[in-house]
């Protein structure tokens, strides 16, 4: 079966219900390609809207990719952790926001995996596995009572711009008398509780610098009780659902993000390098800004820092994946350098996306500024938690053969 014909095919089965084929990374990248295009020609529409359109998530659902990461027991393709960051970067070249959005709605199946194997085989029995978002900012409250817990509160962040089954929330847990209750080792952690969109009170309180289009509003639960079947502690892992199962999740949630500030960069610099060609600086009205030896000299940098960025973000990757693949434990070593890597690259694309603005002159200072926008959505994204230099510490305490402060939770 040629290409054309296999994306066809997936997109007509899921069309009709049918889970879609799976070709491999490259078919799902050349069947997203003329969406993206779409897409990035209406990024202003999508900002402005505050919401992602709903026959672009159509077309996007129909080629699989928010099922690219999800093992094959649970329906999904399987593919490298590797493969997913250069599939969401595609995207995050076009739209941020967009790609903030639909990273989110492809990863979350990751956190699923921590839950019991019997409420993830209830969840998934369907031909065409679930939508879920998550608030994973650990708020609200989540008192143990008998057969499980109620929860109670509110919850923001909760990021996603599609249509969803599910909601994941993530708390302390507490006794009825407020008192901290602790995991099986004996260690206070937040925990995952599972709870249906038609339970949701959604509120509208995502006004934001960036990232506009992303619905990451505050959520809200009066009271609600979850069984003990529907939580699970992020920090499990669980190789029966595949190699990313055994990757803890942070480590894993993070890389995906690193397609989309990889994006967002790429996007900058190919905006700044059209705009180059037709500039002309006020100080050298006799040439573009593309023949200044200066600015040749800095983009080169930029492009450099990029590739090494990137190359950085692929090997770190592939050698966690190839490692879960086999079976092999990842040590809390290997799990904290990761983590830091995560942090490194983030800070590295807003670093870059800073020179870029700069170089871009004061035309993006005016709204509808396409770099502008992108600027925002760069900024907003490295505000996650995840994007954070504090994981330097640990890594430190460790590559100087110290011990881990122990309040530091890694």
């Amino acid at each position: 079966m040629s290409l054309s014909n296999s994306i066809r095919e997936s997109r007509a089965g899921a069309a009709a219900g049918v889970a879609p084929v799976f070709r491999g990374p490259e078919a799902l990248l050349d069947a997203l390609r003329p969406i993206t295009k779409q897409i990035a020609e209406r990024a202003e529409e999508i900002e402005t809207a505050r919401t992602f359109p709903a026959d672009l998530y159509r077309q996007i659902d129909a080629t699989g990719f928010f099922r690219m990461a999800l093992h094959p027991k649970y329906g999904g393709a399987g593919y490298r952790l590797q493969d997913a960051v250069a599939i969401i970067e595609e995207i995050g070249r076009a739209d941020g926001s967009t790609a903030w959005s639909m990273m989110l709605g492809s990863e979350v199946h990751i956190a699923w995996t921590r839950f019991p194997d019997e409420f993830l085989q209830e969840v998934y029995s369907g031909l065409t596995p679930p939508m879920s978002r998550a608030a994973l900012t650990p708020r609200g409250k989540m008192t143990k009572v008998d057969g499980g817990y109620l929860l109670d509160g509110q919850w923001p962040l909760a990021s996603g711009s599609y249509p969803t089954q599910w909601f994941l929330v993530n708390s302390l847990v507490t006794d009825a008398e407020g008192r901290p209750v602790a995991n099986a080792d004996g260690i206070i952690e937040p925990k995952i509780a599972a709870v249906p969109t038609s339970e949701i009170e959604i509120l509208d309180t995502w006004h934001s610098m960036g990232l506009r289009s992303t619905e990451s509003h505050d959520i809200r639960l009066n009271n609600y009780f979850v069984s003990e079947s529907r939580t699970a502690y992020a920090s499990i892992t669980r190789p029966e659902a595949g190699p990313l199962g055994r990757i803890a999740l942070n480590a894993a949630l993070g890389t995906f993000h690193l397609g989309v500030v990889l994006g967002i960069a790429r996007g900058m610099l190919d905006e700044l390098a059209d705009s180059a060609k037709l500039r002309k600086p006020i100080y050298t009205p006799t040439r573009f800004l593309a023949e200044s030896p200066l600015f040749q000299k800095r983009y080169a940098a930029m492009e450099i820092r990029l590739a090494a960025a990137r190359a950085f973000v692929l090997s770190e990757a592939e050698g966690l994946w190839d490692r879960a693949n086999r079976g092999e434990a990842i040590t809390t070593p290997m799990n904290v350098r990761h983590r830091s890597m995560v942090a490194y690259v983030h800070q590295e694309c807003l670093a870059i996306a800073n020179e870029v603005f700069s170089d871009a002159g004061t035309a993006s200072l005016y709204a509808g500024s396409s770099m502008q926008r992108r600027f925002r959505d760069m900024r907003s994204a490295c505000q996650h938690i995840i994007a954070g230099t504090d994981v330097f510490q640990p890594y430190g305490a460790i590559l100087l053969d110290q011990e881990i402060e122990s309040h530091i939770r890694v």
